[in-house]
């Protein structure tokens, strides 16, 4: 039995029937990054001001500077143009309304998010839907694809799936669900990869779901999103193709993957107080860049503890970088400690994310637990670490964006804890 389905298309303050004034909401996030568009477009202005009369005496490097200027000006009106695109009404240009292609897309829950901003659009829109994906993010999702596909249900029309209320269980599809999904590229390769799998993808972020909801829903075409997502990066570049690059997205369109989006859902809101998604226990739950968002790491690993079934699996990548001030920072032998209390055993990562070249980053293995003595975990070293994992790299750019360092492991809820 498959699962249950909800009506598809955008549902919530965006989509529903009965929200009072969704047109309101829409508008409001439309020209909140407007907003920030037109600061960026200032910004520009400003940036040139000044050094145009100190460079009168320098006539070719003032005709540099300001072809440069005309550049980013035209580069960050186009992206207003596509920030309209992303964010306005929904009507596709053959009159055509939402079918049953359409993916399940909710806003219920959406809250405040750091990730609420045309800044983040552009960064999750440039990692995750187009062509020139960074090298480091391919590896990554084909080394959680690969992991999942050896711990799910050999025969995925009959695994068996717990409500929250009923231990006895039923036989249903298996459940993946992925925190923090953005725009949803993970839960698209997911569903893709592991044929028979329901993915459900989770975000907080009102302005990222929008935006999934047009990739996912209203675009039938590859590369007809055009942006510029270094537009305002002002540090480090070689020349100004770093900073004007047009990019060019989806390199994929999920609406030509039926099968795929069948099995697919995004759901608006906060990973730790909304209700089980899919309303069953989950059989693996994929954190990917996402535990050191939280201020409260315990809840955070109880909370994915509490969703997966008995033997379900926890999948983990992404670097501890902790974004708050006064966040506590644990490490990360610290957080294994911690799943080991809560009721997971962790196993052996024995291969780290491939490299380019087929590689693996980590060598060796590590078994380490909370068990061991802290000398026994150190000397693991860094084989739980992925070195140099790009999170992307801005063509003609000095340096990565960003380099991050991002630990691998994946965990087993016990039966009984």
């Amino acid at each position: 039995m498959g699962p249950k389905r909800q009506k598809r298309g955008l549902q919530g303050p965006l989509g529903s029937a009965n929200s009072k004034s969704p047109k309101k909401v829409k508008n409001e996030i439309l020209e909140r990054c407007l907003f920030q568009n037109a600061k960026a477009l200032n910004s520009v202005e400003a940036e040139f001001s000044n050094i145009r009369n100190n460079a009168k005496r320098y006539p070719s490097f003032l005709d540099a500077l300001l072809s440069f200027q005309s550049e980013l000006t035209a580069a960050t009106q186009r992206n207003g143009k596509t920030l309209e695109k992303l964010f306005s009404s929904r009507k596709r240009t053959n009159g055509a309304s939402l079918g049953d292609q359409a993916v399940h897309v909710s806003l219920e829950g959406c809250a405040g998010s750091v990730y609420n901003s045309a800044e983040k659009v552009w960064a999750h829109l440039v990692k995750d839907w187009t062509a020139e994906t960074p090298s480091g993010w391919k590896p990554v999702y084909s080394q959680i694809c690969n992991i999942l596909r050896e711990r799910l249900p050999a025969d995925p029309t009959r695994a068996v799936s717990m409500s929250t209320s009923d231990d006895e269980g039923s036989m249903s599809l298996p459940l993946v669900v992925v925190p923090g999904c953005a725009q949803g590229r993970l839960v698209f390769e997911l569903a893709r990869e592991l044929e028979g799998a329901e993915v459900i993808g989770v975000e907080v972020s009102r302005v990222q779901l929008m935006a999934a909801d047009y990739i996912w829903n209203w675009v039938d075409k590859e590369e007809v999103i055009p942006f510029h997502p270094f537009a305002d990066e002002r540090s480090n570049n070689l020349s100004k193709g770093a900073r004007c690059k047009l990019h060019l997205a989806p390199d994929v369109v999920p609406q030509k993957h039926p099968e795929v989006l069948k099995r697919c859902q995004l759901l608006g809101g906060d990973f730790l107080e909304m209700p089980n998604p899919g309303g069953r226990l989950a059989h693996a739950v994929v954190t990917c860049f996402f535990i050191d968002c939280f201020d409260n790491i315990v809840a955070c690993l109880e909370r994915i503890h509490s969703l997966l079934q008995p033997g379900g699996v926890w999948v983990n990548v992404g670097p501890l970088e902790y974004h708050g001030d006064h966040q506590c920072a644990p490490t990360l032998e610290q957080i294994i400690g911690l799943a080991e209390e809560i009721g997971f055993t962790i196993l052996s990562p024995n291969a780290g994310l491939p490299l380019e070249d087929g590689s693996s980053s980590i060598s060796g293995t590590c078994s380490a637990t909370a068990k061991q003595e802290d000398e026994t975990v150190a000397s693991c070293g860094n084989k739980w670490k992925v070195h140099e994992l790009p999170y992307f790299e801005r063509s003609g750019a000095l340096r990565n964006f960003q380099i991050q360092e991002a630990a691998l492991f994946v965990a087993i809820k016990r039966e009984s804890t």
